[in-house]
């Protein structure tokens, strides 16, 4: 007889293959996610399937009986169990079920086999408190206890260490669900699953391990790079300061009558003092490059005139090894752009020494030419071509790193810290530039740089520029009392030294504390402060005579030229910097500068 089926509703056996399929596909979705919460829908899945069966079994009408009796009856939980274990046994992942009074029904062979209980006879139904070991049980002992809801649910996840039967070392998650008080049968049961995770646990651990190794070498090299910098800054202020006393005298000396023999002495000085310090800014550059300190300006300059200058410092050393040196600007370049004009005479005045130092015989053409243009921008290329030694494939791969030349024999014979190039071309890319060489050995050199810049609108007048205040301050400064604020006697030497050649009053203290004292007493039309002074700094100084209502201008005569140095001199009111080691006419400029400006608001 067939099997009869209702039209009603869908035969018992669809029904079971439904909810075997669903059994399977969540067992499998559990694995691939690792998400245990689907593992016991797939379990509870199965249960209902062999519940239908049992139903139908029991239930079924004289019509559908042999349809029923086709099919085993399962009345019992060892039956199921049974059942259960055959998919349970072979999961990567140990799960055990237990009852209400915490006695183990089943447990899986990933379970028993593992170590992480302890060996029993499962025969029989222990108790939890027999498997696990107490570490486990004060563990979750608490949770079980107070675990209040009537429905199965999730109590508590922790990682255990422990060793497993080969004595290793494993790490591994236990999840525990309650069971259900108000069911009866498999229902009823809780369950416990056990994933190992060392290699995960491993993996994290090393990971924080190496975050915190990270951490703490990037805490020394912070360190270090800070203590390179305070280093830099106090030998920065010692090296100028008395750089500053020698700078001073050699121009004082320059202006009395000397021989001949004793002028060649004083060039000779100058020269080397020369070298000393551009060293010294170049590493000072450098350390400001690796610190990220490093500023730019962006004011408008002369593009003509920048040039002009650059010739007119160069031309007696190129002069003196019988070499032309010569300029070449498109008639097409803007005269005035805005930029920061210091930066890029700094990387072209690195390529004229360069090529004077490196060229024995013939020209060096310094080039200008428009490379594009819109209505506000210009990318100016800037170019310094020599006739000299020329450089290898090899040498050039090399030329702009830190510390490095040419090769060994042109450190020994020329001699230089290799620091020019590498700091022209960081400041060039800071600047949105791009810089590189052309040679070729033994036919010469062109290295240069394309920079972005911003185009001025031209209206046919030269702005008067600084090199214009030395005539104006021969008279500017006459019958003006200017305060002196230094702790080196030698400094405050020549300082006043350079202002009285243009008939300035000078005055001079050497801390802060008297230079208050005198203020109260005198009246003066600026004062030249120095930074670090004994008793009394600059700073605390220029505060206090802010403070008193002194609105006369107060400059920085300072060695101590970093960023956030500058930064602390305007906040503490001053109004404006000169850095040493600095010439005459910049001091002069500088003073003449402010006076006129404090002429005007008064």
């Amino acid at each position: 007889m067939k099997p009869v089926r209702l039209e009603t509703s869908p035969s018992p056996t669809l029904l079971y293959l439904l909810l075997a399929i669903i059994t399977v596909v969540s067992v499998i979705l559990a694995l691939v996610q690792q998400n245990y919460l689907l593992l016991i829908i797939g379990f509870f899945g199965l249960l209902s399937a062999i519940a239908l069966r049992q139903f139908s079994t029991t239930f079924c009408d004289q019509k559908r009986k042999p349809y029923c009796q086709a099919q085993p009856p399962i009345d019992d939980d060892k039956a199921i169990l049974q059942q259960i274990q055959a998919v349970v046994n072979k999961l990567p992942v140990g799960v055990l079920f237990y009852n209400q009074q915490r006695q183990c029904v089943f447990i899986n062979k990933y379970m028993a086999s593992s170590g992480l209980v302890l060996e029993h006879d499962f025969s029989s139904t222990p108790e939890l408190n027999e498997l696990f070991c107490s570490t486990f049980l004060a563990t979750f002992s608490a949770q079980l206890d107070n675990q209040s809801s009537a429905r199965p649910e999730f109590i508590a996840s922790q990682v255990f260490e422990y060793k497993n039967k080969f004595d290793r070392q494993r790490f591994v998650e236990i999840k525990i669900y309650s069971p259900n008080a108000e069911a009866s049968g498999m229902n009823a049961l809780g369950t416990v699953i056990a994933r190992d995770i060392t290699e995960a646990y491993e993996s994290t651990n090393q990971l924080t391990t190496l975050n915190e190794e990270l951490r703490n070498q990037t805490d020394i090299a912070i360190a270090h790079s800070q203590a390179k910098s305070q280093f830099l800054a106090n030998m920065s202020h010692e090296i100028r300061t008395p750089m500053n006393g020698i700078f001073g005298m050699l121009e004082l000396l320059k202006m009395t009558d000397l021989a001949a023999q004793q002028k060649q002495y004083i060039s000779t000085i100058d020269q080397s003092s020369q070298a000393l310090l551009k060293i010294l800014n170049d590493i000072l550059d450098l350390s400001k490059l690796e610190s990220g300190k490093l500023t730019f300006e962006s004011e408008r300059f002369d593009l003509t005139l920048m040039v002009k200058q650059i010739i007119d410092t160069y031309n007696k050393s190129a002069e003196d090894k019988k070499l032309k040196l010569i300029s070449t600007l498109s008639n097409d370049l803007p005269r005035h752009l805005i930029g920061d004009e210091f930066r890029i005479t700094q990387v072209l005045n690195n390529f004229v020494s360069n090529a004077i130092k490196f060229t024995e015989v013939g020209k060096i053409e310094i080039e200008l030419r428009l490379v594009e243009r819109d209505n506000t921008n210009a990318i100016i290329e800037f170019s310094v071509q020599d006739s000299g030694l020329g450089l290898s494939p090899e040498q050039q791969s090399r030329i702009f790193n830190s510390f490095e030349q040419a090769d060994n024999s042109t450190t020994r014979e020329f001699g230089g810290t290799g620091l020019g190039l590498s700091i022209s071309r960081d400041l060039i890319k800071r600047m949105h530039g791009q810089l590189d060489v052309d040679s070729e050995l033994g036919k010469g050199s062109r290295f240069w740089f394309r920079l972005p810049l911003m185009a001025c609108n031209e209206t046919g007048q030269i702005e008067p520029t600084e090199l214009s205040h030395k005539s104006q301050s021969i008279t500017s400064l006459q019958g003006k009392n200017i305060l002196i604020v230094d702790d080196n006697e030698i400094n405050r030497a020549v300082a006043a030294s350079m202002l009285e050649q243009h008939r300035a009053k000078t005055f001079q203290v050497d801390n802060g504390k008297k230079a208050i004292e005198l203020n109260k007493s005198f009246t003066f039309d600026l004062i030249l402060m120095d930074y670090q002074m004994p008793i009394m700094d600059g700073i605390q100084a220029s505060k206090a005579l802010r403070e008193n209502g002194l609105t006369l201008p107060i400059i920085a005569m300072t060695a101590a030229g970093f960023d956030e140095d500058i930064e602390a001199y305007f906040e503490a009111g001053m109004d404006g910097v000169i850095i040493k080691p600095f010439q005459s006419d910049q001091l002069v400029n500088e003073v003449v500068k402010h006076l006129s400006i404090n002429n005007q608001e008064t």
